[in-house]
C-alpha cells in the first residue's frame, strides 16, 4: 500500500466531506429544510445517521473495503449535490480550518494502550466477517463494544487499508469544534455577549488544548465533548423557547449518540427531570408529545435499540456489566458472577485500587462507601486530577482577567439555570461516588461545573465589541498555537521514541498483538467448519462454536 502523507490527507479530506453530505442530505429529511443548523451540526447528523446505518448493516454483511468504498462515495455525490445549501462562506472557511488543522492529531504512531486491547481487533472484526453471537467471551474489551469502532470501521478503503480507525474521534471533535465556533461567530454579530458566548468560548478552547491528542480519545473523550454540547443546546433553547422541534431533534441525535458511544452514559437521562420540569412551567410540554412521534426520535431509539441489541448478542446484557441488565440462559451469556466481578474490577480501576502493575487485596472492601478515597487521592488525584485542576484553573484566570470590566451590566436572572446546575451537580456526585476517574465524566462534569458560574460572571462586564474582537482572536490564535506546538511535539517524541518516519511511512503501528482476537475467533470458526461432516467437533480449549441463528455462536465451557 502507498503509506505517503499525501495519500492519508486525500483519503482524510474526502472522508470528512463525505459524513458531512450524509449530514447534508438527512438534515433535509429529519428536518425538512431546516435552516436553522450549520456545517457543523450537519456532520454530527452524518455522524449519527452512519452510525446507525454501521450497527444495521453489519447484522447481515462485513464491511470490507468495497462496501465501504461505495459508501464513502455516495456521501461525496450527496455532498456535491447539497452544497449550495451552505451559502454562509464563515462556515466554509471555519470547517477548512479546523480540519486542517486536525490533521496533525491525525498523524500519529503510538495509539493508546486499549487501541490493541480491543478497539483495533474489534473494529477489525466489523471489516473482516458477518455478525457473531458470543464474542465477548473472547476479551473483556468486546463485551463493552462503542459505537465509534462501528463507524471507525466504514473507513477501511482502499490503498489506506486498516490505518484510518482513529477518524472517528476526529470527525466527532472536528464537527463540534466547527458548530461551536460557529454559534460564537452569530453571537458576536448579533452582539451577545451572554453567559453562553462565554460558555461556549471556554468550551472551544477546553477541547483544543486539553484534548489535543486524538490517540487518547478512544471513546470516551468523544462522548463528553458531546456531552458539553448538550448542555450548551439546553442553554440556548431555554433562554429564548425558540423552536422546540429543532431543539428536542438535536437533543435525540447528541442523547443517542453519547449513550451508544458510552452505554453508562444512560445515567444521564436523570436530566429529563429537570427539563420535563422547565418545559412544564414555560408552557412548553403539551407540545413535547407531537416530538415523540418523529423521525429524530424513531431514529435515536433505533440506534439505542441496536446497541442494546449487539450488547446483548455479545455477552447476554444489555448494559454490561449490570447485571440486572443480564439474561443469564442463553447459551453465549456470560456468567453472573462474573458480571459481578468484572462490574467490582472496573469499579475498583476507577477508584485507584487496581492498574497495570497493581492491585489491592481486598477489592470489595476497597470500593465500599469512601474506604478508597485515601488510595484514590495519594495514586490518582496527585497528579492527574490535581494537573487537570490547575489546568482549568489557568484557563479560567486567562479567559476571565481578559474579558474583565469594571462597568457592569443589568444581572439577567435565568430561573432555568439553577434546576441543570443541581442535576450537573447530581451527576457529578453519582461519578465521584461511582468511577471516579477523568476519562467516565469527569472532565466533562468537572469543567461544566466551573465553566458555567464563571461564565456567568462574565456576562455582567460590559465590554467594547472592537475590542471584544481582538481579544477573541488572540485567545483563539494563543489556542492554535498551543494544538500545533503539542501536537508537533508529540510527534517529534514518536520520531524519536520509535522511529517513526510520517514522510516515509504515515500508519500508526500494527503488531500481532492487534490480531491475536480476531485470529482466534477465526481458528474456531475453522475448526468447526473442518469438523462439520463428523457427528461431533472436538474444540481443544475452552471454548466451543455452533452454527445458530445463521450465524455463529460462541460458547464458554469454563
Amino acid at each position: 500500500m502507498n503509506s505517503s502523507p499525501a495519500i492519508f490527507f486525500i483519503f482524510y479530506i474526502i472522508s470528512v466531506i463525505s459524513v458531512l453530505g450524509f449530514g447534508l442530505f438527512f438534515r433535509n429529511i429529519i428536518f425538512k429544510n431546516s435552516n436553522l443548523f450549520n456545517i457543523g451540526f450537519d456532520g454530527l447528523i452524518g455522524v449519527f445517521i452512519l452510525t446507525i446505518y454501521s450497527y444495521l448493516s453489519h447484522f447481515f454483511y462485513s464491511h470490507n473495503s468495497i462496501h465501504n468504498f461505495f459508501i464513502i462515495f455516495t456521501g461525496l455525490v450527496l455532498f456535491i449535490l447539497n452544497f449550495k445549501k451552505i451559502q454562509n462562506k464563515f462556515e466554509i472557511r471555519a470547517f477548512i480550518a479546523i480540519y486542517l488543522l486536525l490533521f496533525f492529531a491525525f498523524i500519529a504512531f503510538k495509539t493508546h494502550d486499549d487501541f490493541s486491547y480491543y478497539h483495533f481487533g474489534y473494529t477489525n472484526y466489523i471489516n473482516e466477517g458477518k455478525f457473531l453471537i458470543g464474542i465477548g467471551n473472547f476479551n473483556h474489551g468486546f463485551r463493552t463494544p462503542s459505537s465509534i469502532f462501528y463507524l471507525n470501521s466504514l473507513f477501511f478503503l482502499p490503498i489506506v487499508e486498516k490505518y484510518m480507525f482513529h477518524i472517528g474521534a476526529i470527525m466527532i471533535m472536528g464537527y463540534s469544534i466547527t458548530n461551536l465556533v460557529i454559534l460564537l461567530y452569530h453571537k458576536f454579530l448579533k452582539k451577545n455577549n451572554d453567559y453562553i458566548f462565554y460558555l461556549i468560548l471556554l468550551s472551544i478552547i477546553f477541547f483544543v488544548v486539553f484534548f489535543y491528542r486524538i490517540s487518547e480519545h478512544g471513546s470516551d473523550r468523544s462522548a463528553q465533548i458531546l456531552i458539553s454540547l448538550l448542555f450548551i443546546e439546553i442553554f440556548i433553547f431555554f433562554r429564548n423557547l425558540n423552536n422546540l422541534k429543532i431543539f428536542v431533534g438535536k437533543i435525540f441525535i447528541l442523547s443517542s449518540l453519547i449513550i451508544s458511544l458510552k452505554s453508562f452514559y444512560f445515567v444521564y437521562f436523570i436530566l429529563l427531570i429537570p427539563l420535563l420540569y422547565l418545559l412544564k412551567i414555560n408552557h412548553q410540554f403539551n407540545k413535547l408529545k407531537y416530538q415523540l412521534n418523529s423521525l429524530p426520535f424513531y431514529l435515536a431509539a433505533l440506534l439505542i435499540f441496536s446497541v442494546l441489541l449487539v450488547n446483548f448478542f455479545n455477552t447476554g446484557c444489555l448494559v454490561y456489566p449490570l447485571y440486572f441488565t443480564c439474561f443469564p440462559n442463553f447459551e453465549w451469556s456470560i456468567l453472573i458472577n462474573d458480571v459481578k466481578l468484572m462490574n467490582a474490577h472496573y469499579e475498583n480501576w476507577a477508584k485507584a485500587g487496581a492498574g497495570p502493575n497493581f492491585k489491592v487485596d481486598n477489592i470489595e472492601n476497597h470500593i465500599m462507601y469512601f474506604n478508597w478515597l485515601p488510595n484514590w487521592i495519594n495514586n490518582y488525584f496527585f497528579n492527574k486530577v490535581s494537573d487537570f485542576l490547575l489546568g482549568i484553573l489557568l484557563l479560567i484566570l486567562i479567559i476571565y482577567f481578559s474579558f474583565f470590566s469594571v462597568k457592569k451590566k443589568n444581572k439577567i436572572k435565568d430561573r432555568y439555570l439553577l434546576p441543570i446546575y443541581l442535576f450537573l451537580l447530581i451527576l457529578f456526585f453519582e461519578w465521584f461516588y461511582n468511577h471516579p476517574a477523568l476519562r467516565y465524566g469527569g472532565y466533562v462534569l468537572i469543567s461544566l461545573i466551573i465553566f458555567i458560574p464563571v461564565s456567568k460572571l462574565l456576562e455582567r462586564n460590559k465590554i467594547n465589541f472592537q475590542k471584544l474582537r481582538k481579544k477573541i482572536l488572540i485567545l483563539l490564535i494563543v489556542t492554535v498555537f498551543i494544538f500545533l506546538f503539542r501536537n508537533i511535539n508529540r510527534i517529534n517524541d514518536e520520531i524519536v521514541k520509535y522511529n517513526y518516519k510520517p514522510i516515509e511511512d504515515f500508519r500508526y503501528e500494527l503488531s500481532d498483538n492487534h490480531y491475536r482476537i480476531n485470529k482466534r475467533i477465526q481458528n474456531l470458526i475453522n475448526i468447526y467448519q473442518n469438523c462439520k461432516i463428523k457427528t461431533e467437533c472436538d474444540f481443544q480449549g475452552d471454548y466451543e462454536v455452533k452454527e445458530k441463528y445463521q450465524t455463529y455462536v460462541f460458547i464458554n465451557n469454563n
